[in-house]
């Protein structure tokens, strides 16, 4: 719970130069790593942080990224071969660190404003995006892969303030609406269940589950996000 001091790094030049605006730590085989967001839109990566002496490395870059900061990302790593998947408003790209970078299409049968969430499972195998219209698409980290799960969550105004994985099979979107705490789960065959709880909670990675804090209060299956 408390953690265990490792060491202290830098993530290079740039990122002391300008502002660190994100980042996320990941896991690469048996090492953990970590990749930064600056404020100047370039993506700063570290394999694995145990090392004595790290190896910093930039991920390729999209056009025009640098007048934009990405709505939602997400690192995929598998077989060491990091990735970082990222959402300019509508579009959907994947950049590595080989400085290449593709668009990634996702064949929503819908019209969308934007991606505004997205979350990859542990096994590194699925992804879940959430549109700004409260669409949820689950497909896989390939790329040519078409959602084989489109759900509406039914909240179209209201964007989740957490989405997480809990295992491999089952997506957890977490919204607060009207003073509601609500917790949607939705399965790879649009199964789905809903928790309701008196006040915040917060969604952790711990795996092999996606674990939740508070107190559980009521538990409907009749409702979605709503």
């Amino acid at each position: 719970m408390f953690g265990t001091f490792i060491r202290t790094f830098g993530m290079g030049k740039e990122a002391s130069d300008v502002r660190v605006v994100d980042c996320r730590i990941f896991d690469n085989g048996p090492n953990t790593g970590v990749i930064v967001l600056t404020e100047t839109r370039r993506f700063f990566v570290v394999s694995n942080i145990a090392v004595n002496s790290v190896v910093l490395r930039s991920m390729g870059e999209i056009p025009g990224m640098t007048t934009f900061k990405p709505s939602c990302w997400a690192v995929v790593c598998q077989d060491r071969d990091i990735q970082v998947f990222l959402a300019k408003e509508s579009e959907l790209f994947v950049v590595d660190k080989s400085s290449h970078f593709q668009q990634v299409p996702v064949n929503l049968n819908e019209q969308t404003r934007g991606f505004v969430a997205i979350a990859v499972s542990p096994n590194q195998k699925h992804m879940a995006l959430v549109t700004a219209e409260g669409i949820i698409a689950i497909k896989s980290t390939e790329i040519d892969s078409d959602p084989y799960c489109v759900f509406d969550s039914k909240s179209p105004t209201i964007q989740p303030k957490q989405l997480a994985w809990c295992g491999n099979s089952a997506v957890v979107g977490y919204w607060e609406k009207a003073g509601s705490h609500i917790l949607l789960m939705i399965g790879p065959k649009k199964d789905w269940i809903n928790y309701r709880f008196d006040s915040a909670v917060y969604l952790g990675n711990i795996p092999p589950d996606s674990r939740k804090t508070d107190r559980l209060t009521e538990r409907e299956t009749g409702k979605q996000a709503e």
